[in-house]
């Protein structure tokens, strides 16, 4: 009885910031220039982001601790994890989903927080990557630009390094509890595991470049809608500043 409360309370809040939010005269104004099928449209588009973040989350779910998440929770998790980086910006969203996996799929807390630093890592490389390909072209050989690109490229290296001066100088030196120690370790095996499965990475990192696709697509609707002049360039940057900002929330929706 009292969880059939607490989930009606919760929706019945979830409705109330939704229906405050769009009925703001900003919001107002922006959809009624457009179309009841342009909105349908941008709806999809953004369907599709989210779906593909869910699949990433479920692929790994699957493939590393034999869970399957049902195709509700596959769509409906990325939803819920944008809305929790509103209600708490510094990684709201983050903690949602380790929380999530944790009741309903009984997935360790160590083990969702693995996963959750795995998938930024692989983004951040591909960031940088893609940062790196435009430094090139514009011929920033050496700059300040080109340098971190190349720290966003190489850290999952740079992130293992660390992990291995934790535990053999930091830790031993000066160690935590025993139960301290022991999360950490966990924490740091769980995230070794993924990275050693070549597969499982490759596929990752394949959704992530299609999640990022349809999020350049959605941003290239929305300014057609509109009709804002914007090159393909731009709109490709702020994907990328995007995505970027979606793994290091500091305020609401990255405002």
């Amino acid at each position: 009885m009292k969880k059939n409360l607490f989930a009606y309370g919760f929706s019945l809040l979830f409705i109330s910031i939704v229906i405050y939010i769009f009925l703001r005269s900003d919001y107002l104004i922006l959809l009624s220039k457009i179309s009841v099928f342009e909105l349908i449209i941008s709806m999809a588009i953004a369907l599709v982001i989210f779906s593909v973040s869910g699949s990433i989350t479920g692929l790994l779910t699957k493939e590393q601790y034999k869970t399957r998440l049902t195709f509700i929770d596959i769509v409906t998790l990325p939803l819920m994890m944008n809305f929790w980086s509103f209600i708490i910006p510094l990684k709201g969203g983050s903690v949602y989903s380790i929380l999530f996996l944790k009741s309903k799929y009984k997935i360790k807390l160590v083990e969702g927080a693995s996963m959750s630093l795995y998938t930024h890592m692989i983004c951040f490389s591909l960031i940088g990557f893609f940062g790196l390909m435009y430094s090139f072209s514009q011929q920033y050989y050496f700059s300040l630009f080109t340098v971190l690109c190349l720290a966003l490229l190489l850290n999952p290296f740079l992130i293992k390094n660390l992990i291995v001066i934790l535990q053999k100088y930091i830790f031993c030196k000066k160690p935590p509890s025993q139960n301290i120690i022991k999360i950490i370790n966990a924490f740091f095996s769980s995230y070794a595991t993924l990275w050693k499965n070549t597969r499982l990475t490759l596929i990752v990192i394949l959704l992530t470049i299609m999640r990022f696709a349809f999020r350049v697509v959605w941003y290239y609707w929305a300014v057609t809608v509109f009709e804002i002049q914007i090159e393909l360039t731009t709109l490709i940057t702020i994907a990328l500043t995007m995505e970027m900002t979606r793994m290091i929330h500091v305020t609401p929706g990255n405002i």
